[in-house]
């Protein structure tokens, strides 16, 4: 996958290892280790199970399913308070979870980044892991030199999410967002601060994504990122006005490159 994503132009993180809060404080594998594509605007994040636990275990069976997208995060000033918004709504939460993980720095030295993370219990959404996520020490990881792509890739903009019934996700999305839905040709959107959802289903798929991405139903199909220069997909093709690109084998799903400037929710509407 690392060495699919710097063909791609992509500069990539070191890999690090997850680690989580036992009941005694101290640090403990989560099971799970990463490597991390930084952006402006957002991060895509890689992952691979390590070792025999629930969040090791959970990453195996996602990847039995399906190469490619999982997750889709959402960051939040206060995961906890989220999290007891979303059980008000009706959706069974897991306990937030404290993550740590150690980052080089520029300068050599290794810091804790720090994360609460809080998700919906499966299988509350069945599409992946939707989850909240508050960076306590966004420095640590959001460093310029992780920052600058060969690509000029600059920010993560939108997820296209495939369900089942576009009507009961729409609603059931509508409450997990607290948002009144906006039509698009390919689907329904959602606006959570930053970025665009896309829901879709196999029946309009073809609208969005000119590209098998090989996703089971239900499942999260591809992501839309924002750069200077779409033609950077030189092997992808052009449709409803953003650059498609089938990720492969390597990373599954498929990837969008939108120029800077444009209206995402605009394009998806009218593609």
């Amino acid at each position: 996958a690392v060495q699919r994503l710097d063909d791609l132009g992509f500069t990539v993180t070191p890999f690090s290892v997850q680690q989580q809060r036992g009941a005694d404080g101290e640090a403990v594998p989560a099971g799970a280790g990463n490597t991390c594509v930084m952006l402006e605007d957002g991060y895509l994040e890689f992952l691979t199970p390590l070792a025999d636990t629930p969040v090791g275990r959970e990453l195996t069976a996602g990847i039995e399913r399906h190469v490619g997208p999982h997750i889709a995060a959402f960051a939040v000033a206060d995961a906890a308070a989220h999290s007891n918004r979303l059980a008000i709504a009706g959706f069974e939460q897991s306990p937030p979870v404290a993550l740590r993980r150690e980052v080089e720095q520029s300068d050599g030295s290794r810091r804790e980044a720090a994360f609460t993370v809080a998700r919906s219990a499966p299988p509350g959404m069945p599409e992946g892991r939707f989850q909240l996520l508050t960076h306590h020490t966004p420095e640590v990881i959001w460093q310029p030199r992780w920052m600058t792509h060969a690509n000029g890739v600059t920010g993560l903009v939108a997820t296209v999410v495939l369900v089942r019934s576009l009507v009961e996700a729409t609603a059931r999305f509508a409450r997990w967002f607290d948002q009144t839905p906006i039509a698009c040709a390919g689907g329904v959107c959602f606006q959570p601060g930053f970025g665009t959802v896309l829901l879709t289903d196999s029946a309009r798929l073809a609208r969005v994504i000119p590209v098998d991405p090989e996703i089971t139903v239900p499942g999260i199909a591809a992501s839309i990122l924002v750069g200077s220069d779409p033609g950077v997909w030189a092997d992808g093709v052009e449709h409803g006005g953003l650059s498609w690109f089938r990720a492969g084998t390597a990373l599954g799903g498929a990837l969008a490159l939108v120029p800077e400037g444009e209206d995402v929710p605009a394009l998806l509407a009218s593609s």
